[in-house]
Protein backbone atom coordinates (compact mmCIF):
# COMPACT_ATOMS: atom_id res chain seq x y z
CA UNK A 1 0.00 0.00 0.00
CA UNK A 2 0.91 3.68 0.32
CA UNK A 3 0.79 6.12 3.24
CA UNK A 4 -2.72 7.23 4.13
CA UNK A 5 -4.09 10.38 2.46
CA UNK A 6 -1.32 10.38 -0.16
CA UNK A 7 -0.20 8.89 -3.43
CA UNK A 8 2.89 6.86 -4.11
CA UNK A 9 4.36 3.72 -5.55
CA UNK A 10 2.29 0.75 -4.55
CA UNK A 11 4.19 -1.82 -2.52
CA UNK A 12 2.79 -5.32 -2.36
CA UNK A 13 2.62 -7.03 1.01
CA UNK A 14 5.96 -8.65 1.80
CA UNK A 15 6.32 -12.35 2.36
CA UNK A 16 4.97 -15.44 0.65
CA UNK A 17 1.77 -17.41 1.12
CA UNK A 18 1.56 -21.07 0.16
CA UNK A 19 -1.52 -23.19 -0.49
CA UNK A 20 -1.64 -26.96 -0.84
CA UNK A 21 -4.07 -29.84 -0.65
CA UNK A 22 -3.63 -32.62 1.90
CA UNK A 23 -5.63 -35.57 3.21
CA UNK A 24 -7.56 -33.40 5.67
CA UNK A 25 -8.43 -30.74 3.10
CA UNK A 26 -6.49 -27.59 2.29
CA UNK A 27 -3.68 -25.76 4.05
CA UNK A 28 -2.68 -22.09 3.76
CA UNK A 29 0.45 -20.68 5.39
CA UNK A 30 2.51 -17.50 5.62
CA UNK A 31 5.07 -16.27 8.15
CA UNK A 32 2.38 -15.31 10.67
CA UNK A 33 -0.52 -17.74 10.27
CA UNK A 34 -1.44 -21.22 9.21
CA UNK A 35 -5.00 -22.02 8.15
CA UNK A 36 -6.65 -25.41 7.72
CA UNK A 37 -9.80 -25.74 5.58
CA UNK A 38 -11.67 -29.04 5.52
CA UNK A 39 -13.34 -30.77 2.57
CA UNK A 40 -16.57 -28.89 3.38
CA UNK A 41 -14.82 -25.53 2.90
CA UNK A 42 -14.91 -24.64 6.62
CA UNK A 43 -11.97 -23.13 8.50
CA UNK A 44 -11.15 -25.72 11.18
CA UNK A 45 -7.84 -24.25 12.33
CA UNK A 46 -6.40 -20.74 12.41
CA UNK A 47 -3.06 -20.84 14.17
CA UNK A 48 -1.27 -17.65 15.19
CA UNK A 49 2.44 -18.48 14.96
CA UNK A 50 3.60 -15.27 16.63
CA UNK A 51 1.53 -15.92 19.76
CA UNK A 52 1.60 -19.74 19.52
CA UNK A 53 -2.17 -19.76 19.83
CA UNK A 54 -5.02 -21.58 18.10
CA UNK A 55 -7.98 -19.30 17.28
CA UNK A 56 -10.65 -21.90 16.35
CA UNK A 57 -11.88 -23.99 19.32
CA UNK A 58 -11.55 -27.74 18.98
CA UNK A 59 -14.56 -29.32 17.30
CA UNK A 60 -15.82 -26.04 15.83
CA UNK A 61 -15.20 -24.04 12.66
CA UNK A 62 -15.37 -20.63 11.06
CA UNK A 63 -16.80 -19.40 7.76
CA UNK A 64 -19.99 -21.41 8.25
CA UNK A 65 -22.85 -20.35 5.95
CA UNK A 66 -26.10 -20.49 7.91
CA UNK A 67 -29.62 -20.06 6.53
CA UNK A 68 -32.54 -19.27 8.85
CA UNK A 69 -36.25 -18.96 8.30
CA UNK A 70 -36.99 -15.24 8.73
CA UNK A 71 -40.65 -14.46 9.41
CA UNK A 72 -41.05 -11.39 11.63
CA UNK A 73 -44.41 -11.02 13.36
CA UNK A 74 -44.72 -7.54 11.83
CA UNK A 75 -42.68 -5.13 9.71
CA UNK A 76 -41.29 -7.67 7.30
CA UNK A 77 -38.35 -5.64 5.99
CA UNK A 78 -37.47 -3.86 9.25
CA UNK A 79 -37.48 -6.46 12.01
CA UNK A 80 -35.35 -9.43 12.96
CA UNK A 81 -36.99 -11.36 15.79
CA UNK A 82 -35.14 -13.85 17.92
CA UNK A 83 -37.40 -16.77 17.06
CA UNK A 84 -35.51 -17.00 13.75
CA UNK A 85 -32.86 -18.97 15.68
CA UNK A 86 -35.17 -21.98 16.01
CA UNK A 87 -34.99 -22.89 12.32
CA UNK A 88 -31.40 -23.33 11.11
CA UNK A 89 -29.82 -25.00 8.11
CA UNK A 90 -26.02 -25.01 7.81
CA UNK A 91 -24.75 -25.21 4.23
CA UNK A 92 -21.87 -27.66 4.41
CA UNK A 93 -22.15 -29.33 1.00
CA UNK A 94 -19.83 -28.02 -1.69
CA UNK A 95 -20.08 -28.07 -5.46
CA UNK A 96 -16.34 -27.60 -5.91
CA UNK A 97 -13.16 -26.35 -4.20
CA UNK A 98 -10.20 -25.10 -6.20
CA UNK A 99 -6.82 -23.72 -5.24
CA UNK A 100 -5.94 -20.07 -5.86
CA UNK A 101 -2.17 -20.23 -6.10
CA UNK A 102 -1.49 -16.65 -7.13
CA UNK A 103 -3.45 -13.53 -6.32
CA UNK A 104 -2.19 -9.94 -6.00
CA UNK A 105 -2.24 -10.18 -2.21
CA UNK A 106 -1.82 -13.83 -1.22
CA UNK A 107 -3.12 -17.34 -1.88
CA UNK A 108 -6.27 -19.22 -1.02
CA UNK A 109 -9.11 -21.47 -2.08
CA UNK A 110 -12.37 -20.89 -3.98
CA UNK A 111 -15.43 -22.67 -2.57
CA UNK A 112 -18.66 -23.01 -4.55
CA UNK A 113 -21.96 -24.04 -2.94
CA UNK A 114 -25.61 -24.33 -3.95
CA UNK A 115 -28.65 -24.14 -1.68
CA UNK A 116 -32.32 -23.61 -2.39
CA UNK A 117 -32.52 -21.39 -5.44
CA UNK A 118 -29.21 -19.68 -4.69
CA UNK A 119 -25.48 -20.10 -5.12
CA UNK A 120 -22.49 -18.75 -3.22
CA UNK A 121 -18.85 -18.62 -4.31
CA UNK A 122 -16.32 -17.75 -1.61
CA UNK A 123 -12.65 -16.88 -2.01
CA UNK A 124 -10.82 -17.53 1.27
CA UNK A 125 -7.46 -15.75 1.08
CA UNK A 126 -4.50 -15.61 3.45
CA UNK A 127 -2.79 -12.29 2.79
CA UNK A 128 0.97 -12.11 2.29
CA UNK A 129 2.99 -11.20 5.37
CA UNK A 130 -0.04 -10.38 7.49
CA UNK A 131 -2.24 -11.70 10.28
CA UNK A 132 -5.40 -11.35 8.15
CA UNK A 133 -7.63 -13.95 6.48
CA UNK A 134 -10.00 -12.38 3.96
CA UNK A 135 -13.26 -13.95 2.73
CA UNK A 136 -15.03 -12.62 -0.34
CA UNK A 137 -18.55 -14.03 -0.66
CA UNK A 138 -20.28 -13.63 -4.02
CA UNK A 139 -23.91 -14.69 -3.72
CA UNK A 140 -26.57 -15.19 -6.37
CA UNK A 141 -29.50 -14.82 -3.96
CA UNK A 142 -33.03 -15.97 -4.85
CA UNK A 143 -34.70 -16.84 -1.54
CA UNK A 144 -37.89 -15.76 0.23
CA UNK A 145 -38.17 -15.05 3.95
CA UNK A 146 -34.66 -16.31 4.65
CA UNK A 147 -31.78 -14.82 6.63
CA UNK A 148 -28.21 -15.67 5.70
CA UNK A 149 -25.47 -15.45 8.31
CA UNK A 150 -21.74 -16.15 8.28
CA UNK A 151 -20.58 -17.73 11.55
CA UNK A 152 -17.16 -17.70 13.21
CA UNK A 153 -16.17 -19.65 16.34
CA UNK A 154 -13.40 -17.70 18.09
CA UNK A 155 -11.42 -19.14 21.03
CA UNK A 156 -11.52 -15.93 23.04
CA UNK A 157 -13.25 -15.85 26.41
CA UNK A 158 -14.94 -12.50 26.89
CA UNK A 159 -18.06 -11.03 28.46
CA UNK A 160 -18.33 -8.16 25.97
CA UNK A 161 -17.73 -7.24 22.34
CA UNK A 162 -16.35 -3.95 21.06
CA UNK A 163 -18.23 -2.60 18.04
CA UNK A 164 -17.34 0.37 15.87
CA UNK A 165 -19.77 3.27 15.94
CA UNK A 166 -19.34 6.60 14.22
CA UNK A 167 -16.26 8.39 15.63
CA UNK A 168 -15.51 5.72 18.21
CA UNK A 169 -16.61 2.35 19.54
CA UNK A 170 -18.91 0.86 22.14
CA UNK A 171 -18.65 -2.20 24.38
CA UNK A 172 -21.77 -4.32 24.68
CA UNK A 173 -22.20 -7.33 26.99
CA UNK A 174 -22.59 -10.68 25.24
CA UNK A 175 -23.99 -12.57 28.23
CA UNK A 176 -27.74 -12.95 28.86
CA UNK A 177 -27.95 -12.25 32.57
CA UNK A 178 -30.88 -9.83 32.31
CA UNK A 179 -33.90 -9.33 30.08
CA UNK A 180 -32.29 -6.33 28.39
CA UNK A 181 -29.18 -8.41 27.68
CA UNK A 182 -31.43 -11.00 26.04
CA UNK A 183 -33.04 -8.24 23.95
CA UNK A 184 -29.63 -7.46 22.41
CA UNK A 185 -29.65 -10.66 20.35
CA UNK A 186 -28.77 -8.61 17.24
CA UNK A 187 -26.55 -5.54 17.45
CA UNK A 188 -24.99 -3.06 15.05
CA UNK A 189 -21.33 -2.64 14.22
CA UNK A 190 -20.09 -0.47 11.41
CA UNK A 191 -16.79 -1.57 9.87
CA UNK A 192 -15.55 -3.94 12.55
CA UNK A 193 -16.32 -5.91 15.70
CA UNK A 194 -13.69 -7.18 18.14
CA UNK A 195 -13.70 -9.66 21.01
CA UNK A 196 -10.73 -9.72 23.34
CA UNK A 197 -9.10 -11.08 26.43
CA UNK A 198 -6.85 -8.66 28.36
CA UNK A 199 -3.86 -9.18 26.05
CA UNK A 200 -5.31 -10.75 22.92
CA UNK A 201 -8.08 -9.86 20.51
CA UNK A 202 -9.66 -11.05 17.27
CA UNK A 203 -11.43 -8.69 14.86
CA UNK A 204 -14.12 -9.44 12.29
CA UNK A 205 -14.26 -6.59 9.77
CA UNK A 206 -16.56 -6.11 6.79
CA UNK A 207 -17.18 -3.80 3.85
CA UNK A 208 -20.96 -3.77 3.61
CA UNK A 209 -22.92 -5.28 6.51
CA UNK A 210 -23.84 -4.01 9.96
CA UNK A 211 -25.91 -6.64 11.79
CA UNK A 212 -24.12 -9.07 14.10
CA UNK A 213 -24.93 -11.41 16.92
CA UNK A 214 -22.28 -12.37 19.46
CA UNK A 215 -22.77 -15.15 22.01
CA UNK A 216 -20.79 -17.19 24.50
CA UNK A 217 -20.57 -20.93 23.99
CA UNK A 218 -19.30 -23.75 26.19
CA UNK A 219 -15.85 -24.88 25.15
CA UNK A 220 -14.83 -28.53 25.11
CA UNK A 221 -12.39 -29.05 27.97
CA UNK A 222 -13.74 -26.15 30.03
CA UNK A 223 -14.25 -22.42 29.77
CA UNK A 224 -16.10 -20.65 26.99
CA UNK A 225 -15.50 -19.34 23.50
CA UNK A 226 -17.18 -16.60 21.48
CA UNK A 227 -19.36 -17.08 18.43
CA UNK A 228 -19.65 -14.11 16.05
CA UNK A 229 -22.16 -14.19 13.24
CA UNK A 230 -22.58 -11.57 10.53
CA UNK A 231 -26.02 -11.01 9.04
CA UNK A 232 -25.27 -11.04 5.30
CA UNK A 233 -28.59 -11.12 3.39
CA UNK A 234 -32.34 -11.16 4.00
CA UNK A 235 -35.34 -11.84 1.76
CA UNK A 236 -38.44 -9.93 2.90
CA UNK A 237 -41.28 -9.54 0.42
CA UNK A 238 -42.85 -6.32 1.75
CA UNK A 239 -42.64 -3.54 0.75
CA UNK A 240 -40.09 -4.61 -1.90
CA UNK A 241 -40.34 -8.26 -2.99
CA UNK A 242 -36.95 -7.93 -4.71
CA UNK A 243 -35.00 -6.95 -1.58
CA UNK A 244 -31.41 -8.30 -1.81
CA UNK A 245 -32.32 -10.47 -4.80
CA UNK A 246 -29.68 -11.22 -7.42
CA UNK A 247 -25.92 -10.78 -7.33
CA UNK A 248 -24.46 -9.63 -4.00
CA UNK A 249 -20.87 -9.37 -2.84
CA UNK A 250 -19.67 -9.13 0.77
CA UNK A 251 -16.06 -9.02 1.98
CA UNK A 252 -15.16 -10.13 5.50
CA UNK A 253 -11.78 -10.37 7.22
CA UNK A 254 -10.47 -12.08 10.35
CA UNK A 255 -7.56 -10.27 12.04
CA UNK A 256 -5.88 -12.24 14.84
CA UNK A 257 -3.90 -10.77 17.72
CA UNK A 258 -5.54 -7.37 17.16
CA UNK A 259 -6.12 -4.40 19.43
CA UNK A 260 -8.67 -1.63 18.84
CA UNK A 261 -6.20 0.53 16.89
CA UNK A 262 -5.50 -2.35 14.51
CA UNK A 263 -9.24 -3.01 14.23
CA UNK A 264 -9.78 0.59 13.11
CA UNK A 265 -7.02 0.25 10.51
CA UNK A 266 -8.48 -2.99 9.17
CA UNK A 267 -11.92 -1.40 8.91
CA UNK A 268 -10.46 1.38 6.78
CA UNK A 269 -8.52 -1.11 4.64
CA UNK A 270 -11.64 -3.12 3.91
CA UNK A 271 -13.78 -0.11 3.05
CA UNK A 272 -11.29 2.22 1.33
CA UNK A 273 -9.21 0.02 -0.99
CA UNK A 274 -6.29 1.42 -2.94
CA UNK A 275 -7.12 3.19 -6.21
CA UNK A 276 -4.54 3.05 -9.00
CA UNK A 277 -3.60 6.09 -11.11
CA UNK A 278 -0.64 6.87 -13.33
CA UNK A 279 1.63 9.68 -12.15
CA UNK A 280 5.12 11.10 -12.48
CA UNK A 281 6.21 11.04 -8.85
CA UNK A 282 5.13 10.07 -5.33
CA UNK A 283 2.97 12.51 -3.39
CA UNK A 284 3.59 13.37 0.25
CA UNK A 285 0.72 12.74 2.68
CA UNK A 286 -1.48 15.79 3.07
CA UNK A 287 -1.43 15.30 6.82
CA UNK A 288 0.65 13.24 9.23
CA UNK A 289 -0.63 12.44 12.73
CA UNK A 290 1.86 11.20 15.31
CA UNK A 291 -0.51 9.18 17.52
CA UNK A 292 -1.99 6.03 15.97
CA UNK A 293 -5.02 6.34 18.27
CA UNK A 294 -6.02 9.57 16.50
CA UNK A 295 -8.04 8.81 13.36
CA UNK A 296 -8.31 11.27 10.48
CA UNK A 297 -11.86 10.80 9.21
CA UNK A 298 -12.04 13.49 6.51
CA UNK A 299 -10.00 16.11 4.68
CA UNK A 300 -11.89 18.54 2.47
CA UNK A 301 -12.08 22.13 1.25
CA UNK A 302 -14.21 24.49 3.31
CA UNK A 303 -17.84 24.74 2.22
CA UNK A 304 -17.69 28.56 2.02
CA UNK A 305 -15.34 28.46 -0.99
CA UNK A 306 -12.53 30.25 0.84
CA UNK A 307 -9.94 27.63 -0.07
CA UNK A 308 -9.35 26.79 3.60
CA UNK A 309 -8.76 23.11 4.36
CA UNK A 310 -11.02 21.31 6.85
CA UNK A 311 -9.71 18.28 8.76
CA UNK A 312 -11.98 16.22 10.98
CA UNK A 313 -10.38 13.72 13.31
CA UNK A 314 -11.18 11.91 16.51
CA UNK A 315 -9.60 9.96 19.35
CA UNK A 316 -10.45 6.34 18.54
CA UNK A 317 -9.84 4.08 21.56
CA UNK A 318 -11.26 6.04 24.50
CA UNK A 319 -8.03 7.44 25.95
CA UNK A 320 -6.77 10.96 26.62
CA UNK A 321 -3.97 11.88 24.27
CA UNK A 322 -1.79 14.73 23.09
CA UNK A 323 -0.70 14.36 19.48
CA UNK A 324 1.39 16.27 16.97
CA UNK A 325 0.03 17.03 13.50
CA UNK A 326 2.12 18.00 10.46
CA UNK A 327 0.43 19.45 7.36
CA UNK A 328 2.30 19.24 4.06
CA UNK A 329 0.65 22.30 2.50
CA UNK A 330 0.91 26.04 3.08
CA UNK A 331 -1.40 27.72 5.57
CA UNK A 332 -1.48 30.81 7.77
CA UNK A 333 -3.11 29.50 10.94
CA UNK A 334 -5.13 26.65 12.39
CA UNK A 335 -8.26 27.08 14.49
CA UNK A 336 -10.71 24.67 16.06
CA UNK A 337 -14.18 25.22 14.58
CA UNK A 338 -17.57 23.61 15.07
CA UNK A 339 -19.02 20.77 12.95
CA UNK A 340 -20.43 23.32 10.49
CA UNK A 341 -16.91 24.77 10.01
CA UNK A 342 -17.84 28.03 11.76
CA UNK A 343 -15.64 30.06 14.04
CA UNK A 344 -17.24 30.40 17.43
CA UNK A 345 -16.61 32.25 20.66
CA UNK A 346 -15.05 29.01 21.93
CA UNK A 347 -12.62 28.78 19.02
CA UNK A 348 -9.06 28.01 19.95
CA UNK A 349 -6.08 29.14 17.90
CA UNK A 350 -3.73 26.18 17.55
CA UNK A 351 -1.01 27.61 15.34
CA UNK A 352 -0.26 30.88 13.59
CA UNK A 353 3.36 30.75 12.43
CA UNK A 354 6.54 28.70 12.32
CA UNK A 355 7.15 25.16 11.10
CA UNK A 356 6.65 23.36 14.41
CA UNK A 357 4.06 20.55 14.50
CA UNK A 358 0.54 21.44 15.58
CA UNK A 359 -0.12 20.08 19.06
CA UNK A 360 -3.66 18.94 19.82
CA UNK A 361 -5.04 17.58 23.07
CA UNK A 362 -7.99 15.21 22.83
CA UNK A 363 -10.25 13.75 25.48
CA UNK A 364 -11.57 10.17 25.05
CA UNK A 365 -13.53 9.89 21.77
CA UNK A 366 -13.25 13.64 21.26
CA UNK A 367 -14.16 14.83 17.74
CA UNK A 368 -12.17 17.83 16.55
CA UNK A 369 -12.66 19.87 13.39
CA UNK A 370 -9.61 21.88 12.37
CA UNK A 371 -9.69 24.74 9.90
CA UNK A 372 -6.39 25.39 8.14
CA UNK A 373 -6.66 29.03 7.04
CA UNK A 374 -4.83 29.46 3.73
CA UNK A 375 -5.03 33.28 3.53
CA UNK A 376 -5.55 35.64 6.44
Amino acid sequence: GVPALSGGLRHELLGHTSVRENVQGYFLENDNLSVSIDSAGLITSLYDKLSAREIIPAGTSANVVQIYRDLPTAWDAWEIENHYMHNLAEIREVDSIELLHETPSGAGVRISRSFGNSKIVQDVLLLNGSNVVEIESNVDWHETHKLMKLAFAIDVQSDSATSEIQFGNIKRPIHTNTSWDVARFETCAQRWLQVAEPNYGVTIANDSTYGHDVTRKQRAGGGSYTQIRESILRAPIYPDPNTDQGQQSVRTSITVGSNVTESIAEGFRMNLPLRSHSGARPVEPLLTVEDSNVVVEAIKLAEDGSGDVIVRLYEGIGDRTVTNIVANFDFQEVVLVDLLERRTEMQHLLKSDGDAPIQLELRPFKIATLRFVRES
